[in-house]
């Protein structure tokens, strides 16, 4: 899991809540990339596949292993920090009430990674 604040180089287009990276269907199949986004999409996310993020390099490297199956899920900074400057690489600061919703909100991947097994 990794996060973000923005779409970058594309100012005017509002981040979705979530961004599934798969290297465009090369490091997971396109129905488990396609079962993953309904799951968050069911569960009040909005849902954003392979752009502007198609995984990042280890992603990309272990996915392309044999027997090996990697996304990687983008999860909005305001959906558990709040806001938070661009490159900011120390967290000074978050909204508690917001970080444990976060972790409600997300609970069911959980169960949905478990059932994976």
């Amino acid at each position: 899991m990794h996060s973000f604040a923005q779409y970058p180089h594309y100012p005017g287009i509002k981040p979705k809540t979530i961004v599934l990276g798969n290297d465009h269907d090369r490091t997971t199949s396109k129905i488990f990339r396609q079962t993953l986004s309904a799951a968050f999409t069911a569960h009040d996310f909005t849902v954003e596949n392979n752009f502007p993020f198609r995984g990042g390099d280890i992603t990309r490297y272990y996915g392309h292993q044999p027997n090996i199956t990697a996304i990687q899920i983008e999860l909005r900074y305001d959906q558990y920090i709040d806001q938070r400057p661009f490159r900011e690489e120390v967290l000074t600061q978050y909204q508690t009430d917001l970080f444990r919703k976060a972790q409600d909100r997300l609970r069911f991947l959980r169960d949905f990674l478990k059932q994976l097994r």
